[in-house]
C-alpha cells in the first residue's frame, strides 16, 4: 500500500480505483440497456402496439384479423405473436397461423430500412422462416432454404389430391406495399409419393417421382412465368417437362395459361391405364417424348397432344 500526503501534511493509504478496461467499456450498455427495459415497463407499450397491429388489420374486408397476446422478447430482441382471430371469410391457411415471432436483425440498406426475421407457426405447418427487409415504402421477403413437408401442404389447402415428400422453397419477393413488383423462387423435391387414388374418376396408380423441380417469376405485368417444370427423371415411369405462362394469375378466373412441353411415358404405366394407348395411339413420339400444350383459362384449360 503506498502513502501519500494529505492537505493537512498527514500520511493516508493512496487507494488505486481503477476497474479493468472490458468493465469500462461495457457499464455504458448496460446502463443504456436498462434504461430502454425501464422505460418499456414503465410504459403502455404492449396495450399500444396491440392498438397499432389491430386498428390496421381490420382494415381488410375479406379478411380481418385480430391479435389478442403479444408478448415482448428483450433478450431476443423481438414480438411474440399469439392467439390470433380471424374472421369466417379468411383463406384456411391464414385460419392456421397459431404464432408468429418477429425479431430484429438489423438495418437494411436494400431497400433501406430495418431487417427483420419472421418465423411463423401453422396448425399444421411449423416454423416457416422467413427474412424481411422494409424500406419506407417498399419490402423484400426472403426464403432461403425453407423445407416443407407435401403431407402438410395438402392438409392445409384442403386439396383433394394425395402427395407425400419433402419440398425445398428458394426465393425472393419484392414490391410496394400496394403490390407485388417482382419474384423469384425456386422448388425442388429429390422424391414425391403419389400414391394409387381416384382423381375425379380417373384412376391413377402409385407412383414415385424423382429430380422434380419447378422455376418461376412475376413481373409487373401480373403475368406468372414458369420457366422450367420438370416432374420426375428419365427412370421413372413419367416424365414431364414444361415452361409456359400464367397471365392474370391472381384472378383465377380470368387466369389464362400458355404452356408447351413434353412428357415420356414407360410401357408399364400404358399396361396400368389403358385408357393411354387409346389416347396416345396416332400420336407421333419426337427422341422419345410426345410433345404438348395446355392453352385457355385456368378454369377450362383446353389440352393438346401434338
Amino acid at each position: 500500500m503506498n502513502l501519500k500526503k494529505s492537505e493537512n501534511n498527514s500520511l493516508e493509504p493512496d487507494i488505486n480505483y481503477n476497474l479493468p478496461k472490458v468493465i469500462k467499456r461495457t457499464l455504458p450498455l448496460f446502463g443504456l440497456l436498462f434504461l430502454i427495459i425501464g422505460f418499456m415497463l414503465n410504459f403502455q407499450t404492449i396495450s399500444t402496439i396491440k392498438s397499432i397491429i389491430n386498428s390496421n388489420l381490420s382494415v381488410n374486408k375479406n379478411c380481418k384479423l385480430s391479435i389478442n397476446d403479444i408478448d415482448i422478447k428483450y433478450l431476443s430482441l423481438g414480438f411474440s405473436f399469439k392467439n390470433i382471430s380471424s374472421s369466417s371469410r379468411c383463406h384456411d391457411s391464414i385460419k392456421s397461423i397459431k404464432s408468429i415471432f418477429l425479431g430484429f436483425r438489423g438495418i437494411s440498406f436494400s431497400p433501406l430500412g430495418l431487417r427483420l426475421s419472421f418465423n411463423i407457426d401453422l396448425s399444421k405447418i411449423k416454423n416457416i422462416h422467413i427474412i424481411s427487409s422494409l424500406g419506407f415504402s417498399e419490402f423484400k421477403l426472403v426464403l432461403n432454404e425453407q423445407r416443407l413437408k407435401l403431407k402438410e401442404i395438402i392438409k392445409m389447402t384442403n386439396s383433394p389430391i394425395d402427395l407425400s415428400g419433402n419440398l425445398i422453397i428458394d426465393g425472393v419477393i419484392s414490391g410496394d406495399y400496394n403490390k407485388i413488383k417482382g419474384s423469384n423462387i425456386s422448388i425442388s423435391s429429390d422424391s414425391i409419393e403419389v400414391p394409387a387414388q381416384d382423381i375425379g374418376g380417373f384412376l391413377i396408380p402409385r407412383l414415385d417421382l424423382h429430380e422434380n423441380s419447378l422455376k418461376l417469376d412475376t413481373k409487373n405485368s401480373g403475368s406468372l412465368r414458369i420457366r422450367s417444370l420438370s416432374i420426375g427423371s428419365k427412370k421413372d415411369i413419367l416424365q414431364i417437362l414444361a415452361q409456359g405462362e400464367i397471365k392474370k394469375f391472381t384472378n383465377f378466373a380470368r387466369a389464362i395459361l400458355s404452356f408447351e412441353g413434353k412428357f415420356n411415358l414407360k410401357k408399364e404405366l400404358n399396361q396400368k391405364i389403358p385408357l393411354l394407348n387409346l389416347l396416345l395411339d396416332k400420336k407421333k413420339k419426337s427422341q422419345g417424348y410426345y410433345q404438348f400444350e395446355l392453352n385457355g383459362r385456368m378454369s377450362k384449360p383446353n389440352f393438346n397432344v401434338k
